[in-house]
């Protein structure tokens, strides 16, 4: 049910089911509008390493999502954690949103730093988990993404490849449920949750607002207690680590 009418019906109010209509296919209008406007933006990565035996062929080690992020230059944004697969090659996997149409190679520029997580340092964290590539070509049509503010109760939308060969583009929506702003120690560039699913390999995919405007990547989802739960990287805190970089790299849009 549409929000405007459990609204209604928690005040009492009959359920308007021919506005809750109306309103739905306005919703898929705009996600339909949305999904077409990015679709040649986003980039399945494949992440190679070269085999002992046969140092001229390369096996594939990890599999990201990432989207180009600037009119100006091509760079690609995607999650650092990949990095942790041992991967020496990485490319960028071209698509229309139905097909992979090419395949380039791509140059790493800059990710967060690597840090064993205390007390055993079993884990690793990247802070943050971000990496910037270097592409040697702009997607067909240039993006266009302007940053924005992630909120609680806010309509969130990705668009990403699932799993590792798919070339079909797929998207998925949530609600953001809850917001942890940059500072302190644990989450210096900030978080945020979406109480939705993440198909495996969705990490490193942008997403968006209702408007159209980017609020974060997805960096990981999973199944706490059985409730689907996806974590993001803030679009602020991203652009934040993009300035730290001087001149180097574009910041993303306002």
């Amino acid at each position: 049910m549409d929000r405007y009418n459990l609204l209604r019906g928690a005040m009492g109010f009959p359920i308007d089911s021919e506005f809750g209509r109306s309103f739905a296919a306005m919703e898929q209008e705009r996600r339909k509008l949305i999904f077409n406007r990015n679709k040649n933006v986003v980039v399945k990565i494949v992440g190679c390493r070269r085999r002992q035996e046969s140092p001229s062929d390369l096996e594939p080690v990890i599999h990201l999502n990432g989207f180009f992020y600037s009119d100006s230059n091509p760079y690609i944004l995607t999650c650092a954690h990949g990095l942790e697969s041992g991967a020496t090659d990485f490319f960028a996997l071209m698509s229309d949103g139905s097909a992979f149409n090419d395949q380039v190679p791509i140059e790493l520029v800059k990710s967060g730093q690597r840090k064993q997580v205390p007390p055993d340092n079993a884990w690793v964290d990247w802070v943050p988990d971000v990496a910037v590539f270097k592409c040697p070509q702009q997607p067909a049509h240039p993006p266009r993404l302007h940053g924005s503010v992630a909120a609680t109760g806010d309509s969130a939308y990705m668009i990403g490849f699932t799993g590792r060969d798919a070339p079909q583009l797929s998207s998925n929506s949530g609600t953001v449920s809850s917001v942890h702003f940059m500072g302190g120690a644990r989450s210096p560039f900030g978080s945020f949750t979406i109480d939705t699913y993440a198909e495996p390999g969705y990490s490193g995919s942008p997403i968006l607002n209702m408007d159209g405007f980017l609020i974060g990547m997805v960096q990981a989802g999973h199944d706490p207690n059985g409730s689907k739960q996806v974590t993001a990287i803030p679009a602020q805190g991203i652009n934040v680590f993009l300035q730290t970089c001087g001149d180097v790299l574009p910041g993303i849009k306002p």
